[in-house]
């Protein structure tokens, strides 16, 4: 959201610069994410002057071009003008060669000496877009007569400059979509953060609201009061209805809208004040003199006023007239009933819709506006009166109306402040800070909180403003009571103090560690979309298309499947990743993956199998660009090795076991089984599936299946041993084995034998002989004994290594090197 710095002003008697504004709205939680120093002309309009049309003719063999002589002063410039409203005679304003134009929210474009259609033209004539003053392009600006020639354009215009701050809102701090609400967190913030007692916020007035006649009555109905439970309105007649003021545009400009006319900026006006949407009607256009609110019948088409046509569901809540639909109510109005230039006579609408009814029909017929994003995150419902008093003093004002109609306020259910009550006590226990009494009272009745304290209880019973539809339970007065305090002012202590404690884990509980441990081996969580793109499986063969599972999205054609595998989502990262040059990535999601199963059942649920798995993949090198590991690429064995770490912190890693297996998108690939049940694999991906994703270096895939993990370790009881007091013993042996015998094969051999005290058998060097053709190869293991009460003696540690050696051989031949 865009906030100007001077309209700030005007609602906050503030005394801050732009930068110390920035960090108390981001210590609010309101982060800003950037500061534009605005400017409505970039350039100050250099290089475009006055000047006066004293030829012009139509240029032969073409539709719409003129050649014109613009008189600048003591020179005349030619240039072709294709305006549909040039003529002799009038005033101008021309771009003069090597001027750059800002038009209105477009590129920069740069004014040259050109030919068109055999004609020298050296300059521009402009129209209003060109400028950047208007979205206007239905011909040039026309000066008034009286104006001299050879002016500077910036003389006739004033450059409206501002500081426009981009904050990111969290979807719950709706209070933040307004001028006010951010004008009252900024002040309590500095009344108690800063001591700056006499920051005060001004809400505009609206004691002056009179009704001028009652000749322009509307009636009101509402049907559907689940879906509107309040709605206020009122007219107005005799509306002047051109462009707004140039306050109002420079207002509108610099917060990022489009100027469309008084009326209608006013509404948008009104909005980014208060936060309540309003909605201006062409009442001419209000047949019967009369507003239903309601649902249409499923499938009725309605027109917007963005053009097109639009087929209604049977919730789409509707303001409708006496025959037929006016707006979707809270989203967009109906082009029919939209206010103009030549509009007269205005019905405003000031409303409080459910958001559950209006997020459902902005997503559905994408629509996202301005007025939705506030409706569907909650607004005030007992703001809308006063909202609709201050767009009608502002319409009086600046068109010359007349308010003609009392207020109808329908307002069945009045909603009531939600109370709260919590003691002292809980709030300094999690907070872990002890704050005055009186500061807590000051910050909460400063956002507007009713407060009531009993001295002996130490209890505080809050009113909660209708307003902070965000604050339900005393967790989020605590919240709110901190974020003002400020979050940098509570103590750390020195010393903690806890206990340790042995509780039953959950699934939850496993992803919680399973995430630590990855990001502890310098791996990245990435969170990607679980709807993904059916032609990333199907054309790769990572999936089979008929278990693949189709859904209906409205907000992308292309993501119409539900992922039945993680690697094409991990691609997608990482290719986004290395065309930003981010070249070294380590990915990890926990996510699900979907399929059909191979079962018939009627109940679509029991179609459909979700599993939990953990994904990773690793590609670049393995370390930075570092004088001593210059251009060490990572391998399939650097994952293998994470996934071994990760077994043996799961307590599994003496059970499973490895194999070479085929799998479909990789060249090669090994898996992890246990009782023939697939716990995890890694894979070297295809080159194939790669080169869809423009990636053109090794990669590497591993998956580990969350859910058949969780079985098998989730009964294993936490134990605890004695740190080894004695010493070990270690012990190298280099053997000749067949070609296609794995380490993994004699590991688990040795282990079985009965010599309890091999703590340790690792595979540090491989050698394969050019003579030897894949009959046999080298493996150089080394052995680590250790008991757990006493020193081992070197006899009995050669005995075991005897007996090693004689049963490797009557199991393979396998002979010493």
């Amino acid at each position: 959201m865009k906030i100007s710095y001077k309209w700030l002003s005007q609602y906050l008697n503030l005394l801050l610069s732009p930068e110390e504004l920035s960090r108390i709205l981001t210590e609010n939680g309101l982060e800003v994410e950037s500061i534009e120093h605005y400017k409505k002309f970039p350039s100050n309009l250099a290089g475009v002057v006055t000047g006066e049309i004293i030829h012009c003719e139509k240029i032969e063999h073409s539709e719409s071009l003129y050649f014109t002589k613009v008189a600048i002063g003591n020179d005349a410039l030619n240039v072709v003008c294709g305006a549909p409203n040039v003529a002799l005679g009038q005033k101008v304003l021309i771009a003069l060669p090597g001027t750059t134009l800002y038009p209105f929210q477009k590129n920069p474009i740069k004014i040259e000496k050109t030919t068109i259609r055999g004609y020298e033209s050296q300059g521009m004539i402009c129209a209003e877009d060109e400028l950047g003053i208007s979205d206007k392009h239905d011909g040039i600006l026309v000066l008034k007569p009286d104006i001299p020639i050879g002016l500077p354009a910036s003389s006739l215009f004033e450059n409206y400059e501002d500081v426009v701050f981009e904050i990111s809102i969290t979807p719950n701090r709706t209070d933040a979509l307004s001028y006010l609400g951010i004008a009252k967190d900024i002040a309590a913030a500095l009344k108690n953060r800063y001591s700056q007692k006499d920051v005060r916020v001004f809400p505009p007035s609206v004691d002056n609201f009179v009704v001028d006649n009652h000749e322009l009555k509307i009636t009101v109905t509402v049907e559907n009061t689940e879906a509107c439970g309040r709605y206020s309105g009122l007219t107005l007649k005799d509306v002047n209805n051109g462009d707004s003021p140039m306050w109002l545009q420079n207002f509108l400009m610099a917060s990022g809208l489009r100027p469309i006319n008084t009326v209608v900026d006013i509404t948008q006006f009104i909005m980014y004040e208060t936060g309540q949407p309003l909605h201006a009607f062409d009442a001419d256009q209000i047949e019967g003199k009369l507003v239903i609110v309601k649902c249409l019948p499923e499938g009725t088409i309605f027109k917007t006023l963005d053009g097109k046509e639009r087929k209604l569901k049977a919730t789409d809540l509707m303001i409708c007239h006496a025959t037929d639909g006016m707006c979707m109510a809270g989203v967009m109005g109906g082009v029919e009933s939209g206010v103009t230039h030549t509009t007269q006579r205005v019905f405003l609408e000031s409303a409080w819709f459910h958001p559950t009814w209006i997020r459902k029909t902005a997503r559905y017929h994408d629509l996202h506006t301005d007025a939705a994003y506030r409706f569907e995150r909650g607004t005030d419902p007992n703001g809308t009166v006063y909202a609709l008093k201050r767009a009608a003093l502002l319409i009086r004002e600046l068109t010359g109306a007349q308010i003609s109609s009392d207020i109808v306020d329908v307002y069945p259910k009045p909603v009531q402040p939600v109370s709260i009550h919590f003691s002292l006590r809980n709030f300094e226990q999690f907070s872990g800070q002890s704050i005055d009494l009186t500061t807590i009272r000051e910050i909460l009745t400063d956002l507007d909180f009713s407060v009531q304290y009993e001295e002996e209880k130490r209890e505080f019973l809050v009113s909660v403003p209708t307003y902070r539809v965000d604050v339900t339970r005393k967790e989020d007065v605590y919240e709110e009571i901190l974020r003002i305090y400020g979050f940098n002012q509570i103590v750390i202590p020195r010393e903690q103090t806890f206990s340790f404690q042995i509780f039953q884990k959950n699934l939850l509980d496993l992803k919680s560690e399973i995430s630590s441990f990855w990001v502890g081996r310098g791996f990245q969580e990435v969170l990607t979309n679980s709807l993904c793109a059916e032609k990333w499986y199907v054309n790769t063969g990572l999936a089979n298309k008929d278990r693949i599972i189709y859904i209906e999205n409205p907000l992308s054609t292309e993501l119409n499947v539900l992922r039945p595998h993680m690697l094409p989502s991990l691609l997608e990262a990482a290719s986004y990743n290395l065309r930003h040059f981010q070249e070294n990535l380590r990915f990890f999601e926990i996510g699900k993956i979907y399929e059909y199963d191979d079962i018939t059942s009627q109940d679509i649920r029991k179609l459909i199998h979700e599993k939990d798995v953990v994904a990773l993949l690793l590609l670049g090198n393995r370390y930075e660009r570092i004088w001593n590991h210059a251009g060490e690429k990572t391998n399939f064995y650097d994952m293998k090795e994470c996934l071994d770490g990760f077994f043996q912190i799961s307590q599994l890693d003496g059970d499973l076991v490895l194999r070479e297996v085929e799998k479909s998108g990789f060249s090669y690939a090994l898996n992890y089984t246990l009782n023939d049940m697939e716990v995890a694999y890694i894979g070297n991906v295809h080159p194939s599936i790669l080169a869809q994703w423009d990636i053109h270096e090794e990669v590497f895939f591993a998956e580990i299946d969350l859910n058949l993990l969780w079985e098998l370790i989730h009964h294993k009881s936490l134990q605890f041993k004695e740190l080894q007091k004695f010493p070990g013993i270690r012990r190298d042996l280099a053997i000749l084995i067949p070609y296609h015998l794995t380490f993994q094969e004699i590991s688990q051999y040795i282990k079985a034998l009965p010599i309890n005290t091999i703590k340790k058998i690792n595979l540090f060097d491989v050698y394969v002989h050019p003579s030897w053709e894949n009959r046999q190869k080298s493996y150089a293991i080394s052995f680590y004994f250790a008991h757990p009460e006493r020193t081992l003696h070197d006899e009995e540690v050669d005995e075991w290594m005897q007996m090693i050696i004689e049963s490797l051989y009557e199991k393979w031949k396998i002979s010493i090197r």
